[in-house]
């Protein structure tokens, strides 16, 4: 109503809606709570203004018909009669504004990486690499499949030496970075990080949205405690411009870069602006010509793989995904650790089976040979701490208890690179042949259902992206459909929260081919 005062418990936030640089009228604006499901639906006046009472000590994120995570609206530390006052740009993003090209294109997916959901450690020993072998089920006269955990561990000890880090982050703090507390747990990643760093390493942060934001210039890490409040008052704000914050970090990494460092610029973003991907992907080639390197971190799950894919090959680094806020820490550190000297090249993982075990699948690895009674996989380098988990799915051919003598044999060879010598690690494992009766269930623990979950989302998006490119609806709403009920029939009881951005996101592309039935 008119003239609405704040009170006690609610702020009055006005909200002026532009499009194209005049306001909007009659323009549905849409505020969804970080933290909870509740949301609230506005529509503005003839000058594009809109007013909503909004309760205290929380966020929100602004969303319109044809856009996400517009602005964020942060009310957490407002007290009182608060009011706040904003102008939004409303930028339609043409993937919604045409709801078939929100379906992705083979050529844009890339396969999420199943060991970014695995959770478990496999233990530490003086070896400088450790393999892993275990059966998901015993065997019997009855058994028809199979599968075989395969892991391996390097030792986090095995630094040849510390070499000095000159590192400069470039961070979106854009709306989107408010879904599910990103930006906060980013934060406390990256001064995780800062922990692990020394003395003789450097830091650099800036920050975007629209505007540029020189949060951090690049200094050595002689004060851990400043560095960290500095990073801890990042908040949310506008849209995103991932140029400007590429630029800039570009620029002060090469006024600092030194031959005897790790010269290297690490971009956090969801990889969506509303400036052209060309000029990113311009300014990479520029400056990885004067010998920067470049490694990216896409955060969420629908994050612009392929800008930020070629970003990090242009520049010569590494390309993480966070997905799921739970393992931004995880995808952090590996990007930290790739910035360190591995301890083995030219690495090459054998799997060698028997007679009466054929080889199905591989999850875990996308490169995988396969010859008779062998899988090769290439691995590209081994780092200090590097940790893997891969799943072999095989079927079993006329079981019989002589298979115990069938063993099963792991083994990685890989190339030291200060002595040149080819270094080899072999483990090998019997299956167990059990008296029950019936088929056995294979006992697979949580993380091989991860595993098999992020591969089923993989084989989804693979499958509906080429159904829908040769015309195929049908073909690609049933491979959506099929992706949803094979998770939910893998955790019939409850999905797990680490893997809820995920299904969410296959019953999107389901709610997609829905609306397009329905239009006419």
């Amino acid at each position: 109503p008119a003239g609405i005062k704040p009170s006690s418990s609610h702020a009055h936030v006005s909200l002026t809606i532009r499009k194209n640089g005049s306001p909007i009228a009659n323009e549905p604006v849409y505020l969804k709570t970080v933290g909870n499901p509740i949301k609230y639906k506005g529509k503005t006046d003839q000058q594009g203004k809109v007013v909503f009472m909004l309760p205290l000590k929380t966020k929100y994120v602004v969303d319109f018909t044809f856009q996400r995570d517009a602005e964020a609206l942060d009310l957490s530390r407002m007290k009182g009669f608060a009011t706040m006052s904003k102008t939004i740009n409303y930028t339609p993003d043409p993937r919604l504004e045409n709801i078939e090209s929100f379906i992705p294109r083979v050529k844009d997916l890339v396969a999420l990486n199943v060991n970014d959901f695995v959770t478990a450690q496999y233990p530490s020993s003086e070896n400088e690499v450790d393999l892993f072998l275990k059966w998901g089920n015993k065997f019997n006269a009855s058994s028809k499949e199979a599968v075989l955990e395969v892991g391996f561990k390097v030792n986090a000890k095995n630094k040849k030496a510390y070499i000095p880090k000159n590192l400069f982050f470039v961070i979106d703090v854009s709306g989107s970075m408010s879904n599910e507390n990103r930006l906060e747990l980013l934060k406390n990643t990256l001064i995780e990080m800062i922990g692990r760093m020394t003395p003789q390493d450097r830091i650099g942060i800036v920050a975007f949205d629209d505007h540029l934001y020189n949060v951090l210039p690049s200094q050595f890490i002689t004060n851990k405690t400043a560095i960290c409040d500095v990073i801890r008052a990042l908040q949310p704000r506008g849209g995103t411009n991932i140029s400007i914050g590429f630029e800039e970090g570009l620029k002060q990494l090469e006024a600092n870069k030194k031959p005897s460092m790790v010269n290297r610029l690490i971009l956090l973003s969801d990889g969506y602006g509303g400036d052209e991907p060309e000029l990113s992907i311009n300014l990479a080639k520029s400056y990885a010509a004067k010998g920067l390197q470049i490694s990216a971190i896409g955060v969420g799950y629908d994050y612009n793989a392929a800008l930020l894919e070629q970003l990090a090959t242009i520049g010569g680094g590494t390309m993480q995904m966070a997905g799921d806020p739970s393992h931004y820490s995880q995808a952090f550190l590996k990007t930290f650790d790739g910035a360190i000297d591995p301890i083995g090249t030219d690495v090459k993982l054998e799997i060698l089976f028997n007679d009466q075990i054929v080889y199905r699948q591989l999850l875990g690895y996308e490169n995988a040979k396969v010859n008779v009674g062998k899988v090769t996989v290439d691995i590209d380098h081994l780092f200090p701490g590097l940790q893997k988990m891969a799943l072999v799915k095989m079927d079993i051919i006329n079981a019989t208890p002589a298979i115990e003598q069938q063993k099963v044999v792991a083994r990685m060879t890989y190339t030291d690179p200060v002595s040149k010598k080819q270094k080899v690690v072999e483990k090998e494992l019997h299956p167990e042949w059990s008296t029950a009766t019936g088929l056995l269930d294979m006992t697979l623990d949580m993380n091989h259902k991860r595993m098999m979950a992020v591969a089923i989302v993989n084989q989804s998006m693979k499958l509906m992206a080429e159904r829908f490119a040769s015309g195929d609806k049908a073909g690609a709403e049933k491979a959506a459909n099929g992706g949803v009920a094979q998770i939910q029939k893998l955790f019939p009881q409850a999905i797990p929260a680490d893997l809820k951005g995920l299904f969410e996101k296959l019953q999107e592309y389901v709610s997609v081919f829905e609306q397009l039935r329905a239009e006419p």
